[in-house]
């Protein structure tokens, strides 16, 4: 039978009893891949503003430029962007999330697995991942490791003008660069024109470690009251990453009690304590290695 109300029944295709209709039609739109995605498709969990806690100023500078693009395309172009900072501090998650809110094509691209030994290979990847983005457009091209491909000037000159001209005219792609070494990046790369937006996302802060511990434990069952600010100061230096590995270690540590035969817990009776938390960040130090910190904030100071 039609599914359409009464008043839009002129509007299908029917014969006798059968119609397609518009919601048939966007059903069908939504499960099939179109052809030019189908080599770099992967399915990708949606990811919201608000599944990222804290780090409200990047998120408003990336979306400022979708905002200012999206009220003069022709006057404000798409801009590239360099997201730099230290290993588990949400990079991916911020791309994907602005691949969410703007409901761009998006093209993935890990660049260490790019890179070939045979002369020519690595360009010829790199022009299929443009050509299929720049016929998909608009779309954000999503280039991680960023520095295994633009190092400093040295043997692979070729393979870095090829890709300055890449991200210089191919018009409505997005180009997101992430790094963990800005330092090894090539500054022509940080020229107008290609990622000459440079935004660092650094290790969260302390109101940022609040807003990673509540979104942990929202709807958790808890052992008493657990102080987020006293664990966010006991995790200085800690990455996303790094709280949220800490959370779910406690987690598994509490869940093992179910399974061991000596006890009697349940799972009406299993719960995470403060006193557990704490004793999880005493045995797990933060991997961040000083002399990265110490990096990443040099080129910081250097860019301002």
């Amino acid at each position: 039978k039609c599914s359409c109300t009464e008043g839009d029944t002129q509007k299908c295709s029917c014969t006798q009893d059968l119609c397609l209709c518009r919601e048939d039609l966007l059903a069908g739109l939504r499960s099939v891949v179109p052809t030019i995605l189908r080599h770099n498709y992967s399915a990708v969990s949606v990811v919201r503003w608000s599944d990222i806690c804290g780090y409200q100023h990047v998120k408003t500078k990336l979306q400022e430029m979708i905002d200012l693009h999206r009220s003069d395309p022709e006057k404000h172009k798409l801009k590239g962007v360099l997201l730099y900072g230290p290993p588990g501090c949400s990079k991916t998650m911020f791309v994907r999330a602005l691949v969410h809110e703007t409901g761009f094509t998006f093209f993935p691209l890990k660049c260490s697995d790019v890179l070939s030994k045979y002369v020519g290979e690595t360009e010829k990847s790199l022009n299929k991942v443009f050509r299929r983005a720049s016929e998909a457009a608009p779309a954000i091209i999503f280039m991680d490791e960023v520095d295994t491909l633009c190092g400093e000037r040295g043997g692979s000159g070729g393979l870095l003008s090829e890709l300055l001209s890449l991200m210089t005219h191919t018009p409505d792609v997005m180009v997101i660069a992430a790094t963990n070494r800005p330092h090894a990046v090539d500054e022509a790369v940080l020229q107008p024109g290609c990622l000459e937006h440079v935004i660092h996302i650094d290790l969260p802060d302390f109101n940022s470690r609040c807003e990673i511990w509540k979104g942990l434990l929202e709807d958790v069952p808890l052992q008493g009251q657990v102080d987020v600010e006293k664990l966010s100061e006991a995790t200085l230096g800690y990455s996303g990453a790094e709280i949220t590995a800490i959370y779910q270690e406690a987690a598994h540590n509490v869940i093992s009690q179910l399974y061991d035969g000596d006890s009697d817990a349940t799972q009406d009776s299993v719960t995470i304590s403060e006193q557990l938390l704490f004793r999880v960040i005493q045995t797990t130090p933060s991997r961040t290695p000083l002399s990265l910190l110490e990096s990443i904030r040099l080129f910081t100071g250097q860019r301002h």
